[in-house]
């Protein structure tokens, strides 16, 4: 659900976060680390901040 409704962004450094309405969700500290993280899960510890700066 939320890779349709949030937009992935790497940084230089390779911090994977993903962007959605008022929330960032970080992924990993590089690309691996993400996409172990979208395909397995992490046993549901959240990874949600609030962003009140963001708009939907």
């Amino acid at each position: 659900m939320w890779s349709i409704q949030h937009k992935a962004y790497v940084a230089a450094s390779g911090r994977v976060i993903a962007v959605g309405p008022g929330v960032l969700r970080q992924l990993g500290t590089g690309f691996a680390e993400a996409l172990t993280y979208v395909v397995e899960g992490d046993g549901g510890a959240d990874r949600t901040e609030r962003a009140a700066w963001l708009h939907d």
